[in-house]
């Protein structure tokens, strides 16, 4: 599990500590890599999730229009 805290710019990962279980969860810095990579994936997101609605719109507008005739 990895939690991504994107305006901070720092990554969250968890932690085992001897035992196995869960520890506090270790904090650092994205790297500028790591920045890049991830802004191309929020944007891609992005770019599928207008895609998904424009697509999801024209078909209710179709729909509503085949009932409307």
């Amino acid at each position: 599990m990895m939690i991504v805290h994107f305006r901070r710019k720092y990554l969250v990962t968890p932690r085992l500590d001897n035992a196995g279980i869960l520890a506090e969860p270790k904090v650092r810095r994205l790297t500028p890599e790591e920045m890049a990579e991830l802004r191309k994936d929020m944007a891609e997101s992005s770019a599928w999730a207008k895609a998904e609605l424009k697509r999801r719109r024209e078909k209710k507008s179709k729909k509503f229009l085949a009932w409307y005739k």
